[in-house]
């Protein structure tokens, strides 16, 4: 949970860096390149698409630490046996990590909520809508044909001020607003019929709806909707050419202008999907003068694409990687205590004859409440969770260079093998699982293979 926090947090610098230096590329007059736009979205989501390849690939890489101990040898300390499930105990108290997740779970509920009512509006229109004239209906043929289409999609009239738009998965639909059908020229109508045809060839509709789903997802994120909107005026733009090399006339270029004008006036409203109208003056600004004056591009795309690789997307991808790898097997600083509780044994040799238990203790004792979080001490990763006969409830982090430490008898695990965790979190709880004498933990520090005395390395356990 703590690397999913983690990389939707990081999304939100990546995305305001990638808004900034793709608005430096696409800058003044010059056309909203689409492809750059769609890459900035994938800068954003590169966090989230790092923290599920990751844990893959890092356990394919060389590791510092040691092999793993085997916990063959009885635990001292016990008595009763206790043996419990490895799973994460109930009731207990919630880790903020746990916390954090939940609220963007439910904010990306609501906004999936807010999505669903949005797509059943689009469908009570669409229910709402009347057949298109049978002059209209031979013009969508014809540019269908020309375009290459091999099924014609379904035309319709709708009321409302709306704008143009396209939309359907399997068969796709062109509604036109009542308004804007009986305020234009048959020539005006062509081009935009062309427009909204040029949105079906390019699966526009598919392609922003799989946006908006992933929208759910960053919904906290301001900057993944901003560079959504750029992207938008972009296919806008490149569906304004597609829809004029239908056409070889010059003079084709300022009527589109003023058809597109013409509809913004009648059908002033925000389209309920991709379409020939705007959904801001600043965007009608930029169609506008990328038909009337066009600008070319300072840079060519494959340049652009290649800065911005260079400039945002490795680095921040590199330092992502090496946060990750760093937590996992860099140098080690315990600066927090696992527990905070009594001592009931310490590291050492102790007289046990009665017990058919080893007589040197190989870790310290703190007993504590059942159900007590336990934190890890130092950033690591799980390499173990199990259910021992003697141990418990077991679980082993590996904080790399070597370092490793083993918590015993735990009621459950709050996390799993493969996490990675940073100190503080919330790694399982207080129990008295396996061979025990009451709720306790029983915690071990190895380096290199060899068992150390944890009051000398972990705070909070001093003699």
């Amino acid at each position: 949970m703590s690397d999913l926090l983690l990389a939707l947090g990081l999304s939100l610098p990546i995305g305001a860096l990638s808004y900034g230096a793709l608005s430096r590329l696409n800058g003044g007059s010059e056309p909203r390149r689409e492809s750059l736009w769609a890459l900035g979205l994938v800068s954003v989501m590169l966090p989230l698409l790092l923290m599920s390849v990751l844990p893959g690939v890092m356990a394919h890489l060389p590791h510092p630490g040691p092999v793993m101990m085997g916990f063959d040898t009885p635990e001292p300390y016990v008595l009763n046996v206790k043996p419990g499930p490895a799973v994460s105990a109930s009731g207990l108290s919630v880790p903020w990590s746990l916390l954090g997740v939940s609220l963007w779970g439910l904010g990306g509920l609501m906004r999936f909520g807010l999505e669903v009512r949005r797509e059943l509006r689009l469908i009570a229109l669409l229910r709402a809508a009347i057949p298109a004239p049978q002059e209209m209906q031979d013009q969508l043929s014809a540019l269908s044909s020309r375009l290459g289409l091999a099924r014609t999609a379904r035309l319709g009239l709708i009321e409302g001020r709306l704008s143009p738009f396209t939309c359907g998965l399997g068969c796709a639909q062109i509604m036109i607003p009542r308004a804007v059908y009986e305020s234009v020229s048959r020539d005006q109508l062509a081009l935009i019929l062309a427009h909204e045809l040029s949105h079906i060839c390019r699966n526009d509709w598919i392609k922003t709806l799989a946006l908006r789903l992933i929208g759910c997802a960053l919904w906290f994120n301001p900057f993944w909707f901003a560079l959504e909107r750029q992207r938008r005026v972009g296919v806008e733009q490149a569906c304004d050419r597609a829809a004029l090399k239908l056409f070889s006339d010059q003079t084709e270029v300022r009527r589109y202008a003023r058809t597109l004008l013409d509809v913004v006036r009648v059908g002033s409203g925000i389209s309920p999907a991709m379409g020939f109208g705007v959904d801001s003056k600043k965007a009608l600004t930029m169609r506008l003068t990328a038909l009337l004056k066009p600008t070319p591009n300072r840079m060519g795309l494959m340049a652009a694409i290649s800065v911005f690789l260079a400039g945002v997307m490795t680095p921040l991808a590199l330092a992502q990687i090496s946060y990750i790898y760093l937590a996992a097997s860099g140098p080690v600083a315990f600066t927090a205590s696992p527990l905070v509780g009594e001592t009931t044994s310490r590291f050492g040799p102790r007289d046990l004859p009665q017990l058919d238990v080893p007589r040197f203790h190989r870790g310290h004792d703190i007993k504590a409440a059942e159900g007590t979080e336990i934190i890890a001490p130092a950033p690591g990763r799980v390499i173990k969770t199990q259910a021992h006969e003697r141990y418990g409830n077991l679980l082993v982090l590996d904080h790399g260079e070597g370092w490793q430490t083993v918590y015993a008898h735990m009621q459950g695990f709050a996390v799993s093998e493969g996490d990675s965790v940073h100190v503080g979190d919330v790694i399982g709880y207080v129990g008295t699982t396996g061979l025990s004498t009451g709720p306790h933990l029983h915690v071990e520090v190895y380096h290199n293979g060899e068992a150390l005395d944890p009051a000398e390395h972990l705070p909070g356990l001093a003699r």
